[in-house]
C-alpha cells in the first residue's frame, strides 16, 4: 500500500428510507458507520468518515467533509478521491453495509484498481486519478452505476453486501436472500 492510500466510509446520505440517521444506528451496540470503519480498518489503511457536515464527530473518527456542489451519492466518492490525490488509492464503502467482512475487503483490494464489488458500486477500490471523471458524473447527475463502466467487477460474498436501507434490512438474512434469487 502507498502512503497516500486511505479508506473511507460514506456517511453523508440523508437516510430517507431508513427513517433515522443510519450512520448512528447501533448494530450489535456499535454505530453502523463505526462498524463499517472497523472492517475497513482491517485493511491496514487509515479510515475516515465522508460526511456533509461535522454532525458525526461524536463517533470519534476522522471526518472528511464533501466538497461543495450538487447533493449526489458521488459527492462522497469525489471527496475521497480528492483526499488521496492522483498518486493514491481510495477504499470506499457505504455506511450501510453492516455485514461487510474483512475477507470481502481483502478480496476487493487484492488487485489493481479500479475495482468495485459486483452489485454494490459504492464498495470500491479506486485510484485518485478518477477524481475528475467522478466530478463530471456528479455534476451531470449520472447514476452511481457509472462507476461500473470503468471498473473491474469483483464477486464477493452476497451476505457481506446486504444494504441496510430500512431498519427491517438488519434482520438476519433468509436462505432466499443469499441464494442470488432475492428481490
Amino acid at each position: 500500500m502507498a502512503a497516500q492510500d486511505r479508506a473511507f466510509v460514506l456517511a453523508g446520505g440523508r437516510s430517507r428510507r431508513f427513517g433515522s440517521d443510519k450512520a448512528r444506528h447501533p448494530v450489535a451496540g456499535v454505530p453502523m458507520a463505526a462498524l463499517v470503519a472497523q472492517v475497513l480498518g482491517s485493511s491496514g489503511l487509515p479510515v475516515a468518515l465522508v460526511v456533509r457536515d461535522r454532525g458525526l464527530a461524536s463517533l470519534g473518527l476522522p471526518l472528511l467533509v464533501e466538497p461543495p456542489g450538487p447533493v449526489h451519492a458521488l459527492s462522497g466518492v469525489l471527496a475521497a478521491l480528492q483526499a488521496v490525490g492522483p498518486r493514491g488509492r481510495a477504499l470506499i464503502a457505504p455506511c450501510d453495509l453492516p455485514a461487510l467482512t474483512p475477507q470481502a475487503v481483502q478480496t476487493l483490494i487484492g488487485g489493481a484498481p479500479p475495482r468495485i464489488a459486483k452489485g454494490q458500486p459504492l464498495l470500491a477500490w479506486l485510484p485518485g486519478t478518477l477524481a475528475e471523471t467522478v466530478r463530471k458524473w456528479r455534476d451531470e447527475g449520472a447514476p452511481v452505476r457509472a462507476l461500473v463502466a470503468v471498473c473491474a467487477q469483483v464477486a464477493l460474498d452476497p451476505t457481506a453486501l446486504r444494504n441496510a436501507n430500512r431498519p427491517a434490512d438488519l434482520a438476519p438474512p433468509t436462505p432466499r436472500d443469499t441464494d442470488g434469487q432475492g428481490d
